[in-house]
């Protein structure tokens, strides 16, 4: 890898590991949230669902930040899905 490369953002260099984490950040508050979803859904209650909607929103802003740090992100690289690759 060149100069160049060790220069680049992780979500660049490593753009699956960036999407899976993504992903896994999103899918933890919309399965706790399923309840509340299928309620708003079935009752046609726009506010509940915005509220719904962001609620989602900010858990997953929240799970993103707390994979940021550097101790969990330590912890996610041992299991294979850190910001970048195990050495």
């Amino acid at each position: 890898m060149g100069d160049h490369e060790a220069l680049k953002p992780t979500q660049t260099r490593f753009p699956w590991r960036t999407a899976f984490r993504t992903g896994l950040a999103l899918i933890l508050p919309l399965i706790a949230g399923a309840p509340l979803i299928y309620q708003a859904a079935t009752n046609h209650d726009p506010a509940a669902a915005s509220g719904v909607a962001g609620a989602v929103l900010l858990v997953t802003g929240g799970i993103t930040r707390v994979m940021a740090i550097p101790v969990v992100n330590e912890f996610l690289t041992k299991i294979g899905i850190g910001a970048t690759p195990k050495q």
